[in-house]
């Protein structure tokens, strides 16, 4: 499936483009995630995929580099599970 990115180019070039960072919420339409969390969990624990997790408790930034583990530990929230070359 291809995917067509819905943004306001001009805004977004006049607003953003090298001037501050931006969050694309519902940036593709219709977008269909190719990979289930559950898989994505998985993959984080392979030692040859790199992969990251960031979490924020306390008022703290902190960063775990995989391969994990478990996730048990983990809440429900302040988390990210960051995997690379997918």
């Amino acid at each position: 499936m291809d995917y067509q990115l819905t943004l306001n180019w001009p805004d977004f070039i006049e607003r953003y483009w090298q001037k501050r960072p931006v969050v694309l919420k519902r940036g593709f339409a219709n977008f269909i995630d190719p990979l289930s969390p559950d898989e994505l969990a998985g993959l984080a624990m392979e030692s040859e995929v790199d992969s990251r997790l960031v979490s924020h408790q306390d008022g703290k930034w902190q960063v775990s580099h995989g391969p994990f583990e478990s996730y048990d530990h983990l809440s429900e929230n302040n988390w990210s599970l960051l995997v690379q070359a997918v």
